[in-house]
């Protein structure tokens, strides 16, 4: 057998070699239905050496859920802002800035918030808007956009800001699964400068290479899977009670006393009765909501009244450092920096339609009394 492989050995090399090609050609060729979807949103992205990820300068392309979630037209501009028109000269400007809400994943151009905010007239003056937001931005992210818009749009007056509370904050559920704040991994890898150039070589060589993509995406949910069983199995293993950690309720707080135990357990698990919403819930003004709120899903946790903002913990020190850089890149521009608190997450909706409060809408309430302390107007939509 050795004798055979030293003799045909640079046959079988060759063949080995061109194995990686021909997948690569494969996938390129059949473009399954289901890596054709991320293989679009990839490509709407390019690599940016300060705030990593950005958006392809005059990207047109019409994004199809593989699962039939949504669809729409996705465009950016010569500047990479998504959805918007071409910066028009001593035309004042107002620019969108946040992440992949603001940015409108999900929806097509002519949907997202800062197209319909275009040609808005504020004091008699028209306005254009400019469209700032990427996905998967970070407060890292949101300070470099910034700065590079200030620079590249003489025009631009406003600036409204929308955190996420991906920023800095994460559902205990969610950091068990190994999903981190998007301001911890940006510390993280400028504790290890090492990692930003590992992330540059990750990026571009599954952007150009649709095999290694669709490797690094296989391997990515494979993760998220294993991470969510095991997750699941804890929090079974803490309803049954026999698994029962110290801050078990702060890392489960959507399984209070009364559905601990195995009876409990084993009547939700075999036994679902259909949900009977508060069709008599109040708005908490005094007004009855027309017609009948979704009911509240048990993983959610909602109050009766707003968290007392001096209860509520700090922003950590790497988010109030980058706050502080956007809000001194913003005066040294002369640009007028707004941060917009919106209750946009299913979380607080769900909440909110049940006339009581999700903690979840607390970031939002700290970055606000932040920002209010360094003399930044906050505009409170709820």
């Amino acid at each position: 057998m050795w004798a055979a492989f030293k003799q045909h050995k640079w046959k079988i090399l060759l063949m080995l070699g061109s194995l990686p090609l021909l997948l690569e050609l494969s996938l390129r060729f059949f473009q399954p239905a289901a890596l054709d979807y991320e293989r679009n949103l990839k490509l709407l992205h390019v690599y940016h050496p300060e705030y990593l990820v950005g958006l392809e300068p005059h990207a047109d392309y019409y994004i199809r859920h593989n699962q039939g979630l949504w669809e729409g037209h996705f465009t950016t501009n010569s500047l990479g802002y998504r959805g918007s028109r071409e910066p028009v000269e001593n035309v004042p400007q107002i620019g969108c800035l946040g992440d992949s809400l603001v940015m409108g994943f999900g929806v097509s151009d002519e949907d997202t918030f800062c197209n319909l905010l275009n040609g808005i007239k504020i004091n008699g003056t028209t306005y254009q808007t400019q469209n700032l937001g990427v996905d998967a931005f970070g407060t890292r992210g949101y300070y470099y956009r910034l700065k590079e818009a200030t620079e590249r749009l003489p025009d631009l007056r406003i600036v409204l800001f929308f955190p996420s509370p991906n920023d800095f904050v994460i559902p205990e559920s969610l950091r068990q699964r190994g999903i981190l704040p998007d301001d911890e991994v940006d510390r993280n890898r400028e504790q290890n400068p090492e990692s930003f150039r590992q992330f540059k070589y990750s990026f571009q060589l599954t952007r150009y290479s649709v095999l290694l993509h669709s490797g690094r995406l296989a391997v990515a949910k494979l993760n998220v899977r294993r991470r969510t069983i095991w997750s699941d199995i804890w929090r079974d293993l803490y309803q049954i009670g026999l698994y029962n950690p110290e801050d078990g309720p702060v890392l489960y707080p959507q399984i209070p006393v009364e559905r601990r135990g195995l009876f409990p357990y084993l009547r939700e698990a075999f036994y679902n009765p259909p949900p009977r919403p508060d069709c008599n819930a109040s708005t908490g003004n005094g007004e009855q909501y027309v017609g009948c709120p979704d009911p509240i899903p048990h993983n959610v946790t909602c109050l009766p009244n707003e968290t007392t903002l001096s209860d509520l913990e700090p922003l950590p020190e790497y988010t109030r450092a980058y706050y502080d850089r956007m809000i001194a890149a913003a005066r040294s521009a002369n640009v007028r920096l707004v941060m917009v608190m919106m209750p946009v997450q299913n979380e607080t909706l769900y909440c909110e339609m049940n006339g009581q409060y999700s903690p979840f809408f607390d970031f939002s309430r700290r970055a606000g009394a932040y920002f209010k302390r360094q003399n930044v107007p906050v505009l409170d939509m709820r």
